[in-house]
């Protein structure tokens, strides 16, 4: 799943100044690991 999201041209809104919500999404494109994520800072 990580490996299928690497190599691809995002859009995240800007350079300078990117849109938050896409730059998050372009920085965490994993599902699964996003719930380990949250798991994890849940404990």
């Amino acid at each position: 799943e990580l490996n299928g999201a690497q190599g691809k041209a995002v859009d995240i809104g800007g350079y300078y100044r990117p849109d938050a919500g896409k730059l998050s999404d372009a920085m965490r494109p994993s599902a699964s690991f996003n719930t380990i994520l949250s798991d994890f800072a849940a404990h």
